[in-house]
Formats: C-alpha cells, structure tokens, sequence
C-alpha cells in the first residue's frame, strides 16, 4: 500500500513530533502482565494506555475523572504512571485543574482513529466542510464527494490512503507541488493498468484541491499529474434526443398510463427548459409566468417541429406563396411559458420558455398546486433532498424508455428483451421449477439512457430547441450555455438525416 502520512507512509513530515510511547513497560511497581486499559483488556505497552488517554481527552478532564474512566482505583498513581510522563513529553497540557491535548498529541489520534471514521464522520472533519457545502449546491455533487471520500479511505484505490488533513499538510504551494498527489496517481496506474486517470476521478481531485487544500491546481500540475479536464469522449451523446412523437408519448405514459401528475410535469418542465436535473428540481415556482401570446410558426413538410425563430419565418413565408401545399405559416394566439433558472455550475440565471400547448398546460397545473401548497421549490416532497428525490425520478424515467423501446434490457449472458416483464421472467430464480439464467444479476447498462435517465432530458430539450429555430446555435445557447461550443460539441449535433432529407425533397 502507498504510505501515506499518519499511517503507513513514505512522505516523511518537516519536522519531528511528540510520539506516543511504543514499548516502553518500566512502569513503576507494575508488571508488564498486569498492564490493562479502561476495558479490562490486557495491553501489551503503554503506549496503548497513552493513545486511550489521548483519546478520552476528546474534552478537558481531571486527574480523578481520567483514573476512573480508565478504572484505576489510585488517582495519585495514575498520575505518577501516566499523566506527569505524558505532559513531560509534551503530549498532554494543563488547564487549571484539567488535563487537555496538546496538538501533536491530537493529531496523533486523529491520524490513528482514520480508519474508524464513518462516511458521517468523514464529512464532518473541520477541513472537509467547504468541500461538503460546494458539493450539496451542484451536478454529481454527492458522486465526486463519495469519490472522494473512498479515494482518502482506501476503498478506491487499495495501494493509496491518506487523510485529508495529511494531503493538505503535504501540499506546497510555493512550489505548486503535493507529494500525495503523485503517490495516488501512480497507485491508480498501477492498479488500474492504465496511463491516464478518468474524468470523475481527475474533477474530483481538482474539487480537493480548491476546496480542501484551499488553491487551485495549476496548469502545469493538471499537466505532469494527469489531471486536466480534457473529455475522454468527445460529443459521444450530443445525438440525444427525442422526437416530437415520442415527448407527447411520454406525457400520455405518464398521464394516462402511470396517472403520476408529478412526472408528466417533470417531463414536460425538465425538457422544455433543458435545466440541469438539480436545478430542475430546485426551480422557484414564482420565477414561473403564463400568458396568452400571439406566435407566428412556419410548417414545413417533413419537419418535425414547427419554426419559431422570426427569421427564418420570414424566409419560409416566401416560399408559401410557391409551396402552398409544402409550406404554410400560421399565427395563433397560445399559451406560453416564461421564467428564469438559475444554474449553479455557471453561477448564471438563465431565460427559460415552454411553447407545446399539451406541455404548457401540464407546467401550468403543477406550479398553481405548488403555489397553493407554499412550496419554494418545483419536484419533491415534505422534506425531501434532491438525492432522494433523484432515485423516485431516474427509476420512472427508465419505466418511459423502456416503453419508448430507447433502452432494453440485457442479461450478463448477452441476451436483451423487448421489455422488462421478458428479462425479469428470464432471469427468475427456483420459481415454478424454473432455474433462472445465472448471469441474471449481471445486468448490462447498455446505454446513456439508463445511465443517466434524467441528464438526458437536458440533451432532449436542446435539440428540440434547435429544431424550433432551425439550429440557430446563438439563439439556443442563449438560453442555457455560455458559449456556443459546448452547446454544439457536447448536446445539440446538426442533424445531418434531416438535412439530407430535405435536400432530397421534391419541393
């Protein structure tokens, strides 16, 4: 295992500390066997005594109180065999009538009790909770931090553990160097077999360093550490999308099929405003306005969504005097949604709107039932977190691919089922004789679909954003991406199908 500092560690502190005794039995008028600890156990040192009396000094106590928590009879001796040697070496102070830990004493039994730490417990460590507050506000918040955690444990990585606290002391910033760093990253290779380090685990160390470690990770380390932020997939799930059919599809599974009022208006609000699934959830009813507008649209033959943006309108108004059967432009007075989203990944509020009537009147509802309910946030019960309320959404949204035949599930023996009825049949165990394939729990995710059901709603309302004002890249990151790029790259794909189509057409 890596060693690192306050466990098995080969990066060795600048300056020597106060160490707790380790052999040392020459107590005085006590045998090495009658040597026990607050529990009755016999110890085979003192430094064991020592380290348990670090340990119940959590708050200042007295010489009487020590002894008894330590079930000696003779506060006199306990004093003479363990408290004035401890505060000679430094390890213990004096406050008054109480004995306190000494820094180096504490550090000690912090290092000492790490692998005891809870997941509770590891949160609530002093230099953690920067970390803590800036994951619970965004995206995969809980995934980078639980990445995190399981990295410093030891639970990720077997070659590498290390406390926070010992990462940061290792940290220097002058030189814009960290020991500890390079120890995880050539752990990671080797136990990995690889030569570069995947993206969540690299975001999740530069979060350490800005919110842990306090700075933030220079170009130069991001480069000789295997750190930077260049995707590994580029634009792999900028395709991702739904048809007009199959948004109404969704609305009536979740109306009629499922009668979950609360989907159909996620679905309908989570598209239309192409909001991060957190930010989704969080959304301020109030921001949310509906009024009866006049909207000019252009119907093209073989589009499936109608053109919004006035521009292109107008081109389209042309050609409807020469396409008459092919072309038409309508103006119709309808329903529209308004409002603002905040989005804390770019610490921005952006314009949002809803246009589908069956969608606007889905939103409508749900945000006056809100609203009558006094609640400040769009989805989720009393009480309930964003987490919690993810796991009830992801699970209903991967009931609506599944009927929309995007996802189907696959068995570890590589056989997929058109439904999940078929799979679940497949892979039943000692039911009515049958034994049940044994590869059934080794499910395969086949798709981005089942891995991210509510991230992709975000890459479904971009693209039918872009079909409404004919891939006006502008316009569209307008309303949810700082720069055009990323809206392009990573969501929203120019449809080359339909282009081809429609140069093919016979206008």
């Amino acid at each position: 295992m890596a060693v690192v500092a306050g466990f098995q560690s080969t990066i060795k502190p600048s300056m020597p500390a106060p160490s707790l005794s380790s052999g040392d039995t020459s107590l005085k008028g006590i045998r090495k066997s009658r040597m026990r600890d607050d529990s009755g156990k016999r110890v085979a040192d003192k430094g064991e005594i020592e380290r348990r009396i670090v340990q119940l000094l959590e708050k200042p106590k007295t010489t009487g109180e020590l002894a008894a928590l330590m079930n000696r009879s003779s506060p006199k001796s306990f004093y003479r065999d363990y408290i004035k040697p401890m505060f000679e070496r430094g390890l213990i102070e004096k406050d008054g009538d109480y004995w306190k830990r000494k820094g180096a004493a504490e550090e000690t039994v912090r290092r000492e009790r790490f692998e005891d730490l809870t997941d509770e417990a590891f949160g609530k460590l002093p230099c953690m909770q920067r970390l803590v507050k800036k994951m619970s506000e965004i995206e995969r918040g809980d995934d980078f931090y639980g990445r995190i955690r399981r990295i410093c444990t030891g639970q990720y990585i077997k070659g590498f553990k290390c406390h926070p606290e010992a990462w940061v002391a290792a940290d220097n910033k002058d030189a814009s160097t960290n020991a500890v760093t390079q120890t995880f990253v050539d752990a990671y290779k080797a136990e990995k077999g690889t030569t570069r380090l995947d993206s969540m685990t690299r975001q999740a160390v530069r979060y350490f360093y800005s919110y842990v470690i306090g700075r933030e990770m220079t170009d130069a380390e991001k480069t000789e550490y295997g750190l930077d932020g260049k995707k590994d997939r580029i634009g792999m799930h900028n395709d991702v999308k739904l048809t007009d059919e199959q948004i109404d599809a969704g609305l009536d599974f979740f109306i009629n099929k499922e009668e979950n009022e609360e989907m159909a208006a996620y679905w309908a609000f989570a598209i239309e405003t192409f909001g991060r699934p957190n930010r989704v959830f969080n959304a301020d009813p109030d921001k949310f306005t509906f009024a009866k507008r006049k909207i000019t649209k252009a119907i093209i033959e073989g589009f499936d969504e109608p053109i919004y943006e006035p521009k292109l309108v107008q081109f389209f108004r042309g050609l409807a005097l020469v396409l008459p059967g092919k072309v038409r432009i309508e103006t119709v007075e309808s329903e529209i949604m308004t409002g603002e989203l905040y989005e804390s990944k770019t610490d921005r509020t952006w314009k949002k709107f809803a246009l589908h009537p069956k969608s606007v009147a889905i939103i409508k509802a749900w945000v006056e039932q809100r609203r009558r309910a006094h609640r400040n946030t769009m989805f989720g019960d009393d009480g309930e977190s964003y987490d919690e309320f993810a796991l009830r959404i992801n699970h209903e949204l991967r009931k609506v691919y599944l009927h929309l035949g995007l996802i189907k599930p696959v068995c570890g023996c590589g056989k997929a089922f058109a439904n999940n009825d078929d799979y679940l049949e497949h892979g039943r165990h000692k039911n009515r004789g049958k034994t049940g394939c044994p590869q059934w729990k080794k499910k395969a995710k086949t798709s981005y679909w089942e891995d991210r059901p509510s991230y992709t709603l975000r890459h479904c309302g971009a693209h039918l954003w872009l079909r409404r004002t004919g891939y006006n890249y502008g316009a569209v990151a307008a309303m949810g991406w700082e720069d055009l790029s990323t809206l392009r790259t990573w969501y929203g794909a120019f449809d080359m199908t339909q282009l081809e189509a429609n140069l093919m057409r016979e206008w």
